[in-house]
């Protein structure tokens, strides 16, 4: 099989380093990338260069098929896609901060069950290439991938969600059997892992989404592609890509919904997605629901799931530090519950985290939700590596 180095390593950073920065961000990339590489024998004063050769290095074993993790970590520093109070952009590396407290999480990434392959490399002044013109994409491709030859940088996407795409193809070709965790970012960094999902699993693919938000709108202000969008066309790739003869819609169900103008009758009867209500969750046993969930997706024939968590489908009094904290959520526990059971009876094939902010807020606001994070992705990893 191709080394793909050449074509994945422009695409990415390593963990942290997603984000071009020149004042306090990278800081913030140093300390996460020095506690990463530590498990790698890193000294803890080692520099950045030093830490982005071991980077580079373990990026190299990977792309010459000499690792095999069970899941790579792939960080997407973007809120580009977000509302007015953005901040998810830092998520990658809060979750990564909350993770690296864990002796579980330090064992499955030194013993290269799980792989952290950094970050996609950000422009944070671009959404998706389809809003580009073409004259604008190779200004970009000339200053973002200076360092690519001509032909190579022809060819790369310059925009967060393009090139988030363009590296999970890739990342499909050197390691299909391996399953994906994604830490954003805002929400619409699901709608490029929707994509790769739908391709790969037509008909057998479910999405759980725990959101405040439905997400459903076709486009916002003109935009096709962002944090209020990706739902939508991601569930319509879900009901094109089922075979004849199989029921098209409800593959999509969401979790927690408590902030939208219209009702749940309206939202499922024009998108035919399956929601519950974060009322309707608080008010019921647990187990009652998700025994529900599992058998509507049983019925429908999905085997694989993607599990995409938006932090704010959670109680605002657990995870504040969100663009759009919301009370009256789900509780922490009903989300690990329903990670375990339905991780349990499917295929976790791709799971994320979203709209974590830790700029929002104090810094008990900070350390609570990015510490929630940490335990959603362990849940998730756990089921990915069983």
């Amino acid at each position: 099989m191709k080394n793909i180095l050449e074509d994945i390593e422009p695409a990415l950073r390593p963990p942290g380093g997603g984000i071009p920065s020149f004042s306090a961000g990278a800081g913030g990339a140093l300390s996460v990338q020095r506690r990463h590489y530590a498990l790698f024998g890193a000294r803890a004063d080692a520099d950045m260069a030093e830490l982005e050769a071991l980077w580079r290095k373990q990026l190299q074993r990977f792309s010459q098929g000499k690792l095999s993790p069970k899941v790579i970590l792939l960080g997407v520093p973007l809120d580009t896609g977000a509302g007015i109070r953005r901040g998810a952009a830092h998520g990658p590396r809060g979750v990564r901060e909350a993770l690296l407290e864990s002796g579980t999480y330090r064992d499955w990434v030194r013993s290269g069950v799980v792989l952290d392959l950094g970050d996609v490399f950000v422009n944070p002044h671009l959404l998706h290439d389809s809003m580009l013109s073409a004259k604008q994409i190779s200004r970009c491709q000339a200053e973002m991938f200076a360092s690519v030859s001509a032909a190579s940088r022809k060819k790369m996407p310059v925009s967060a969600l393009s090139l988030t795409r363009y590296v999970l193809e890739l990342l499909q070709k050197r390691a299909p059997s391996a399953r994906l965790f994604v830490i954003g970012g805002d929400h619409s960094v699901a709608w490029p892992v929707s994509e790769i999902l739908a391709k790969k699993y037509p008909g057998k693919l479910g999405i759980v989404q725990p959101d405040a938000h439905t997400d459903l709108l076709k486009s916002r202000h003109g935009v096709e592609y962002c944090y209020t969008t990706w739902t939508y066309h991601a569930n319509e790739l879900l009901k094109k890509g089922t075979p004849k003869g199989q029921a098209k819609e409800g593959r999509l169900v969401q979790l927690g919904i408590r902030q939208t103008l219209k009702d749940k009758k309206h939202w499922e009867s024009t998108t035919g997605v399956k929601q519950y209500w974060a009322h309707e969750i608080n008010a019921r046993p647990a187990h009652q629901v998700l025994a529900e969930i599992r058998a509507h997706f049983k019925k429908l024939g999905v085997k694989q799931i993607y599990f995409s968590n938006d932090i704010d489908g959670t109680d605002e009094s657990e995870a504040p530090a969100t663009g759009t904290p919301a009370a009256h959520g789900l509780s922490s526990a009903f989300v690990l519950q329903a990670i375990e059971v339905l991780g349990q009876e499917f295929d976790l094939v791709a799971a994320d985290v979203m709209e974590v902010a830790p700029v929002l807020g104090s810094p008990e606001d900070c350390r609570k939700t990015t510490e929630l994070a940490a335990q959603y992705t362990l849940a998730c990893l756990k089921q990915q590596i069983r």
